[in-house]
């Protein structure tokens, strides 16, 4: 893990200084991943986005203003000695993004189902305020009914938020419901083992979340492939850091153009990763189409021997 630059914000409502941490480059070495779908990876942490100033407590996302400043992660600049470091917001505050931002809904109530269960990854009681129960049922089955079955990943968050509220066979009916005829070899095995898995724990009546997989036991791991984390590294780069905001390139376009560079392959993600900061750092003002030149010029780095 290369640590970036911290980026300076400021707050829209009060003018307090925020900083936020980036990443040049990182891994998913001794990554773990639990099943509602979240990832914890030491050497790939993720800082937020939706976040609040912590002087007037107003609520904002970061990435939709401007950055007003830089300074080195190793060496801070005096200039914003007073900017504290944005955090993820607790369970109050995501109830109050809720309101505020109606259209990031799914988006924010995945995040209170993920807050809540980050007490049980931490060795706590779910449940702390008395109010806790009756917020954590509502955001459960707001999340269902937003949620369809076209979706590999969606069906089996559904039938994990089915197995948190202890309807249990619903869960077992979509894991049974889901066919893994038609796909890759190792997409299959990824799905047969997810779906193991969370029978056997509905079988068991057992409501909390788990963990599905660690480094060194399936690399692909929780709801995430490799393209899917691949795609929000780069998406995360490439909307927050050195790269022109402006172009038109979407999401979807420069997927496909990492596609072709990865292929998928688990041995290559550590040095693609790595190469990513590389080209980054190399071009820092260029834009997303000469940085996708610059990863497929030199992509034979993707051949050497990974760790």
């Amino acid at each position: 893990m290369q640590p970036g630059p911290n980026n300076i914000y400021k707050c829209p409502h009060c003018g307090h200084f925020l900083k936020e941490r980036t990443l040049l480059s990182g891994n998913t070495c001794e990554a773990m991943f639990y099943s509602d779908g979240k990832r914890i990876a030491p050497m790939l942490p993720e800082f937020p986005d939706l976040t609040k100033c912590k002087k007037c407590n107003h609520i904002f996302w970061l990435s939709i203003f401007k950055i007003v400043g830089q300074e080195d992660c190793w060496n801070p600049d005096s200039k914003w000695a007073d900017a504290e470091c944005a955090e993820f917001l607790n369970i109050k505050d995501l109830f109050r993004a809720l309101e505020m931002y109606p259209k990031k809904e799914k988006d924010i109530r995945i995040w209170i189902l993920w807050t809540f269960n980050d007490r049980i990854r931490n060795g706590k009681e779910i449940f702390i305020d008395p109010d806790d129960k009756d917020l954590w049922e509502q955001n459960s089955n707001a999340l269902l009914k937003l949620f369809d079955d076209s979706n590999l990943e969606r069906k089996f968050l559904k039938a994990e938020l089915y197995r948190n509220l202890g309807e249990f066979e619903k869960c077992i009916d979509i894991i049974e419901s889901i066919n893994v005829s038609g796909m890759k070899e190792d997409d299959a095995q990824w799905v047969k083992s997810l779906k193991g898995q969370m029978k056997n724990m509905a079988e068991q009546k057992d409501r909390l979340v788990f963990i599905t997989s660690e480094w060194g036991e399936d690399r692909r791991g929780g709801f995430y492939s490799l393209d899917k984390v691949t795609e929000y590294i780069i998406y995360e780069r490439l909307k927050k850091r050195t790269v022109n905001r402006e172009s038109t390139r979407s999401i979807g376009h420069i997927k496909s153009d990492i596609d072709m560079i990865t292929n998928s392959d688990t041995k290559k993600i550590s040095c693609f990763l790595n190469l990513t900061g590389w080209c980054l750092n190399m071009n820092p003002n260029g834009s997303i189409e000469e940085f996708i030149e610059d990863l497929i010029k030199h992509k034979w780095i993707l051949d050497l021997k990974c760790v």
